[in-house]
């Protein structure tokens, strides 16, 4: 969906989740931000109560850098 990113996403459809956000006290929802932020990718909660969740993990690819003297410069 989006050049240089990889993009996990999984939904549910059950009672959705009462507050996402940042400050979850979930120890779930906190693994997860922790995973996501060690390799650097952001993660998103979405949820409707009564429709589900939507969990998203996007993450992009570090700019390579080509310089002199290097394998990629020849």
């Amino acid at each position: 969906a989006e050049p240089g990113a990889t993009i996990l996403s999984v939904s549910d459809d059950g009672r959705g989740v009462v507050t996402p956000g940042p400050d979850d006290q979930g120890v779930g929802m906190r693994i997860m931000r922790y995973r996501a932020q060690s390799i650097g990718a952001n993660l998103s909660v979405e949820s409707t109560p009564d429709e589900g969740t939507t969990v998203t993990c996007l993450l992009r690819e570090a700019p390579r850098s080509v310089g002199v003297g290097t394998e990629d410069s020849e």
